[in-house]
């Protein structure tokens, strides 16, 4: 539960803090990402880690720029997964489709934030080439 929340407070505090977040990316990404990959943390933490990435990208913008990789291959991983799992489990099914909606989220925050221009130089080229090269 602890895990959870610390990622619900990152997410409360890029919300307000907006892009005052900037300095701290490199520390608050690399815990997120470790979330991510944790096999240990629960899939309720890792719901809220995505979401969490989302904010920080959402408020940051283009400076996110150098974590889109990692964070796009984090977020494929973590689609294929879920397009892949089934169970008869209702409760299983039921978090597996919050899971769809947590990564659905983070995507559109991701492209959301890397859309803008940066003094005068389109933010959006590394989201699209990133784009291309996911199949």
């Amino acid at each position: 539960m602890g895990v959870r929340m610390a990622c619900g407070l990152i997410s409360d505090l890029a919300n307000e803090l907006q892009a005052n977040m900037v300095p701290y990316l490199d520390k608050l990404i690399k815990g997120l990402m470790h979330v991510l990959e944790d096999q240990q943390c629960d899939t309720a933490s890792k719901l809220v880690a995505m979401i969490a990435i989302g904010d920080l990208c959402l408020v940051c913008e283009w400076h996110f720029n150098k974590y889109l990789p990692d964070v796009m291959k984090a977020l494929k991983s973590a689609c294929t997964a879920s397009l892949n799992a089934k169970s008869n489990d209702e409760e299983q099914e039921k978090l597996f489709t919050q899971l769809r909606i947590a990564l659905t989220e983070c995507y559109i925050s991701v492209l959301h934030g890397m859309n803008v221009e940066q003094e005068g130089v389109s933010g959006s080229t590394g989201i699209h080439e990133h784009a291309l090269t996911m199949h």
